[in-house]
């Protein structure tokens, strides 16, 4: 089941099913109907199936008073974890503990073949002493802890609740060389981003944090880390000192892939702000590998970052690959222009032609080649992209905007509920 699918109405069939069919006695019931409280379990973000069996089990509330048993439902809702508790401690083994927690080292969601893949690893660890197939643990596993999804050819599986991310990363992600097998056995880059993320988040160690990420780019050292030590770089997870060292074991080989990304101009101007990669001529062998990549490129990230290397080796301005830098960045102003001016919120309250004001638009366009394009822009280049504003269409977002906001006003006034009977009212209605 989906719950993120589940309509209120269904969310409350449920609820009203477990309320009324599992002896829970009728003081308790009573507590759930003050101010239409059921209304709020409902609506809560942790809805789910076994959160609603869980606080409506009339075995479980033995010690419970009825004037706390509303207290008990929020502090439920809230913190879920003594459901997955119950069943991670009783109902799964070691292996599937292995397979959840690498479900959520892979952000919550993984395809069929790759967990696939993981499982036998693990299994492969244990000497074949694990004989269960994957399909036999995995049907275990769904509809209590993981759902499974079929979209078109593909096959992949998500967390039963978001709440098991929580219970996980709380329990099971202290200890750093478990997580850094379970990462060696995965989605590597995935998989790091998770532990950076949980890192940048105080929900892990920074401790930790940085420990696997060291140990995994040596432990890698010798395969092509594109990707990888980029991300891990960037994460300020390292210090200088560490991706310093760890960059110069791998260099000769670094650039043999081509596996270029967006972040990878990002990574190769910290290495050269950090003194990691010497600001100079050493970067010209580059420029012939990754000319390819800011051709077209369209991203605003890429050619501004790109523009801070070029400032950074002082690239002469007459070269090859500035002139080409420069063009291409006119070319996305030009392109993307009126995009920008419209969600920056730049000509807000113009509504006529005649009050719009060049100006205006030669400012913004001005402090943001200044701010991220540090390379020489002059005034025919600003006017040129100005040239390329579609000004009515700016009016027009304006208008549009204006009217939806003065609909919505008169929709909110107009609109009578004296007709309207809600359904989870009448549900739930005991008259």
């Amino acid at each position: 089941m989906l719950i993120g699918s589940l309509k209120s109405i269904d969310k409350a069939k449920i609820l009203y099913n477990h309320i009324f069919f599992s002896n829970l006695s009728e003081d308790f019931i009573d507590e759930l109907y003050i101010d239409e409280r059921y209304k709020e379990i409902i609506n809560h973000k942790n809805y789910n199936p076994r959160v609603i069996s869980f606080i409506t089990d009339s075995q479980r509330l033995i010690e419970i008073k009825k004037d706390d048993y509303w207290s008990y439902i929020l502090s439920t809702l809230e913190d879920p974890a003594q459901i997955w508790e119950n069943v991670f401690d009783r109902q799964t083994d070691e292996i599937s503990k292995d397979i959840m927690v690498a479900v959520v080292l892979h952000k919550g969601r993984i395809s069929e073949k790759e967990l696939e893949e993981i499982y036998y690893k693990l299994c492969a660890e244990k000497n074949g002493e694990y004989g269960k197939t994957f399909s036999f643990v995995m049907k275990a596993l769904t509809g209590s802890l993981l759902n499974r999804n079929i979209v078109g050819k593909e096959i992949y599986y998500d967390l039963f609740n978001p709440s098991i991310s929580d219970f996980i990363t709380l329990n099971y992600l202290s200890n750093k060389f478990y997580i850094l097998k379970l990462i060696n056995l995965s989605n590597k880059i995935l998989c790091l981003e998770t532990l950076i993320d949980l890192g940048k988040n105080n929900i892990i160690d920074k401790v930790i944090v940085s420990y696997v990420l060291k140990e995994f780019l040596n432990k890698n050292k010798n395969k092509n880390l594109w990707s990888e030590f980029s991300l891990v770089s960037l994460s300020g997870f390292l210090e200088v000192s560490d991706i310093k060292e760890i960059f110069n074991l791998i260099k000769s080989s670094f650039f043999v892939d081509k596996n270029y990304s967006i972040r990878s101009f990002k990574f190769i101007l910290h290495l050269m702000n950090n003194g990691i990669i010497v600001s100079d001529n050493t970067f010209f062998g580059l420029l012939s590998e990754v000319k390819s990549i800011f051709i077209d490129s369209g991203d605003y990230y890429l050619l501004s970052n790109l523009s801070n290397i070029f400032s950074l080796i002082k690239l002469d301005e007459n070269s090859e690959y500035y002139i080409l830098l420069k063009k291409e960045i006119l070319e996305y102003f030009y392109s993307e222009i009126t995009s920008m001016v419209i969600q920056d919120n730049v000509v807000d309250g113009i509504y006529l032609a005649d009050d719009y004001y060049e100006e205006l638009v030669v400012d913004y366009v001005d402090n943001i080649l200044k701010n991220d394009f540090p390379i020489k822009f002059n005034e025919d280049d600003i006017y040129n992209i100005i040239s390329f504003l579609d000004v009515d269409d700016a009016i027009q977002a304006n208008m549009n905007g204006a009217y939806n906001h003065e609909h919505d006003k008169f929709e909110s006034s107009s609109f009578s509920q004296s007709d309207y009977i809600d359904p989870i009212t009448d549900l739930f209605d005991r008259s």
